[in-house]
């Protein structure tokens, strides 16, 4: 299998660190984005620090992947949740928690498809969440989470439509309980979850082998409810 181009957001740590480990080792190049710097150092990795909290024009990302023909594999994976009463999330709360999970995301890729790094192809994964999966169980404190997690999800299948013509395909994956800091702070006194490395690995194959025959799809991944 020939080398692939790679970009993975949130990559300092959990499953988008896991994610960049899984690619790295497999001998795919890969473009991290992240906040803080990152502790990978791999030949084959590039550290992007972009702020995904904050309106930007991606300039950041364009100028580190300038030289690339192609990006062959996007996985959103970057988030942030704000475990909070719904009568005590503040207007801020949910521009924070929608800037990050929906728009953001959204925002990345029509720069890396303005810019023609997203060709025929290329697969887009976006990572959602059980809790923004219809007819899913739900929970207290999550609302702006999961409203996010939702729309992500209908961006992919939006998405999905918008490139086809392209031949890029664009799909969402709803994961249950992962162990993250994310997990244990959504549900601090719940099950133990699936470990960060090997849901990256069901995601590394997903992204790497089910492009050309899955477009469009919202797929839950988990074993059950957290609690």
């Amino acid at each position: 299998m020939k080398n692939k181009t790679v970009l993975i957001t949130g990559t300092s740590k959990g499953i988008g660190k896991e994610l960049a480990i899984h690619f790295l080792n497999a001998g795919h190049t890969v473009l991290g984005v992240a906040r803080s710097q990152s502790q990978i150092q791999e030949e084959n990795y590039i550290h992007i620090i972009e702020d995904l909290s904050m309106p930007s024009d991606f300039s950041g990302v364009l100028n580190e992947i300038g030289r690339c023909e192609q990006i062959d594999i996007v996985i959103n994976n970057a988030g942030t949740l704000i475990n909070k009463p719904f009568s005590e999330l503040s207007f801020e709360d949910w521009q924070l928690t929608f800037q990050v999970n929906v728009i953001s995301p959204a925002m990345l890729l029509k720069c890396l498809y303005n810019n023609s790094f997203l060709k025929e192809g290329s697969h887009v994964v976006n990572v959602s969440s059980m809790g923004g999966f219809q007819g899913s169980d739900k929970f207290s404190g999550l609302s702006a989470y999961s409203s996010s997690k939702g729309a992500i999800s209908i961006l992919s299948e939006s998405l999905s439509v918008e490139f086809k013509e392209k031949g890029i395909s664009v799909n969402a994956l709803c994961l249950g309980g992962v162990e993250t800091n994310m997990y244990r702070n959504a549900f601090s006194s719940a099950k133990e979850g699936i470990p960060a490395s090997k849901m990256a690995r069901f995601i590394f194959d997903f992204a790497l082998n089910y492009g050309k025959v899955v477009n469009g799809k919202i797929l839950p991944i988990a074993l059950g409810s957290p609690t």
